[in-house]
């Protein structure tokens, strides 16, 4: 009877339990703005899909740019977008791209940095007076924006930054190249000591006094407007968070700060489809080579002769039967003719009219292009948002660089075993050998990383949007004035030798020291005085 009373006790607590659910309760509205004047859909389109995630927030967000980059908001009704006006010309555009493809990555950089400084002015009034006139409460900046960044802090309002690849002190290690100076190898894992010492003693030295003259120019312009200047625009963002379309695989794994977030890769939901053209050549054949090398790079004519001869010699084999490249129209990187190893000459110009082995098009629906199973390799120039959609395709890649971040890609893409990295100066037959290993990728090695990276970039893509727009809206509602320092990292609160425990070891050497030499002294026999 005990028992069942017991029983009938405990069932009665049960049923008259009720639950009710959480739900969070700190969320206002506020205004964000995102502000990016170049770089294209690789430093735009993810940042627009978190914009429009926080739209859904409620928040009233805010796309400023220039002319030649607004088209990427355009299927996005709930941003507010303004361009500034016009940014480089396409000549001027052409001509810079050529620049830094074919130039010292020195005189790029300096290039780069004066055509910066030329554009200031204008950009850094126009993000002043567009945060003022729409009340903005935080923005978001590309990394290498910095009229965004000196606007933010001028405003005295939180910002972010955004990159497609980790750069800075929250990213950086002693074994780790993320400056754009030494990037071509992504650390110094396989870099002998000469090369070390070369990169980053004696290069830093000759590049500081190569760009003097440019550096100097830029400091005085930003005094004129009360700005304290910095080296580098990402220098500006060392208390902020930094979003980061990137994740390890593509990054190298090394610790990283708290403020760094790797968030990608965040990929577009929805993307265009085949043209019938393109979807009757693709089902007709089995194993087609895509070729495309992003929206900037222009190449030569040499680079044309180089990667289209290994693909006609790859035909040829039997090891493909078909190339779909997608040209963006720059018909002077291709000769007029090419002659193959068996004495056969082909008619370039007919490649633009298509051909049952090889097509031209202007333009290319990409991510339709690798989807389709008939492609089996991707020639690219290594840019973040091709490789994520090659990968998640599954396709496997020969990565061919330009610039910039491009080689270090190219060389982390080899170690990674998902493809190869075609240099621009090697000879006609390296660059057949090259193509044609991938292409048939015996053993089957490059597309088995290939399917390991295909499930890396489909997981991560899940839920990067809806993390991003999480730690955005951390920093909204959690900032101590323009800055976040529960983020921070403890060590900037203590000395070097204190966070670094280097007291603690000089303590132990002391003291093993004086240890040492007490036991010493004593089990010492003292020697005796001779007597005379």
């Amino acid at each position: 009877m005990k028992l069942l009373g017991l029983a009938s006790l405990f069932v009665a607590t049960v049923l008259g339990t009720s639950t009710f659910e959480i739900s969070p309760n700190f969320r206002s509205p506020k205004n964000i703005l995102f502000s990016c004047m170049y770089g294209g859909s690789s430093h735009v389109s993810w940042v627009i899909s978190i914009l429009d995630e926080l739209s859904l927030r409620g928040h009233t967000t805010f796309y400023l740019t220039t002319d030649g980059q607004i088209k990427f908001a355009k299927d996005y009704p709930s941003i507010t977008s303004n361009s500034i006006g016009p940014s480089l010309s396409k000549e001027e555009h052409d001509r810079f791209m050529e620049e830094l493809s074919s130039k010292p990555i020195v005189e790029g950089i300096k290039s780069m940095l004066e055509r910066l400084t030329i554009k200031f002015p204008h950009e850094y009034v126009s993000n002043l007076e567009y945060i003022k006139s729409n009340n903005i409460d935080l923005v978001i900046c590309d990394s290498f924006n910095s009229p965004c960044i000196e606007a933010a802090i001028k405003s005295k309002i939180p910002f972010l930054a955004t990159s497609s690849f980790a750069q800075g002190k929250d990213a950086s290690a002693p074994y780790i190249n993320n400056d754009l100076s030494n990037m071509k190898n992504p650390t110094t894992e396989f870099m002998s000591l000469k090369e070390r010492i070369s990169d980053m003693i004696i290069n830093p030295v000759k590049y500081t006094i190569m760009l003097y003259t440019t550096i100097n120019s830029q400091k005085k312009m930003y005094k004129k407007f009360g700005i304290k200047p910095a080296l580098q625009a990402y220098r500006k963002s060392k208390d902020s968070v930094k979003l980061v379309n990137s994740a390890f695989g593509f990054e190298q794994g090394r610790p990283l700060g708290p403020l760094m977030e790797l968030v990608g890769p965040i990929l577009p939901k929805t993307y265009q489809e085949l043209t019938p053209e393109l979807k009757s050549y693709l089902d007709a054949h089995r194993r087609v080579a895509y070729v495309a090398f992003g929206q900037h790079a222009i190449g030569k004519e040499s680079d044309g002769r180089l990667v289209l001869t290994g693909l006609l010699e790859a035909i040829e084999r039997n090891d493909l039967d078909g190339v779909i490249w997608a040209t963006r129209g720059i018909d002077r990187m291709f000769p007029s003719h090419i002659t193959t190893e068996s004495n056969t000459t082909y008619d370039v110009k007919t490649f633009y009219e298509g051909t049952e082995k090889v097509m031209f098009i202007n333009w290319a629906p990409q991510m339709a292009i690798l989807h389709h199973p008939a492609t089996s390799m991707f020639i690219t120039h290594g840019g973040a948002g091709s490789l994520y959609e090659s990968f998640y395709s599954g396709v496997r890649v020969i990565v061919y660089p330009f610039f910039m971040d491009q080689p270090g890609a190219a060389k982390t893409m080899e170690k990674n075993g998902v493809g190869l990295m075609l240099e621009r100066h090697v000879s006609q037959t390296e660059a057949n050998k090259i193509i044609q290993k991938v292409a048939l990728d015996e053993g089957g090695k490059f597309q088995l990383n290939t399917e390991r990276f295909k499930a890396l970039v489909q997981i991560r893509s899940q839920c990067g949007v809806a993390r991003s727009a999480d730690i955005i809206e951390e920093v909204l509602f959690t900032h101590n004035g323009t800055h976040v320092p529960h983020r921070w990292d403890v060590k900037r609160n203590m000395t070097f030798i204190k966070a670094s425990n280097l007291d603690i070891y000089m303590f132990l050497v002391v003291f093993l020291g004086c240890f040492g030499y007490g036991i010493k002294s004593l089990f010492t026999v003292p020697k005796k005085l001779k007597t005379i």
